[in-house]
């Protein structure tokens, strides 16, 4: 919010060594990674985020994630494919 976005994100990363499941940093560092234009990271942390949600039980917060997740593929053309696992079923 103040321009100081290379210092945020220095300070996430250093939070996730501390504790590489919170799904606050990695929501909160993948919004960082959006406004500076990288949004492939921007995804994987919101990846996370919303995989560390789901885990704890944060319905919500899962719920904001995935519909983040589903923003950056549609605004910057991204697949899901290109960073989601999927699981092919065999018939």
């Amino acid at each position: 919010m103040h321009g100081k976005n290379k210092e945020a994100i220095e300070e996430f990363k250093k939070s996730l060594l501390y504790n590489k499941k919170d799904p606050n940093t990695h929501f909160y560092l993948s919004l960082v990674y959006d406004v500076t234009s990288q949004i492939a990271k921007a995804i994987q942390h919101m990846l996370k985020a919303e995989e560390y949600f789901e885990a704890a039980g944060r319905d919500y917060w899962k719920k904001r994630s995935r519909k983040r997740i589903n923003e950056f593929y549609f605004i910057y053309d991204y697949k899901k494919e290109d960073f989601e696992k999927t699981e092919e079923i065999e018939e």
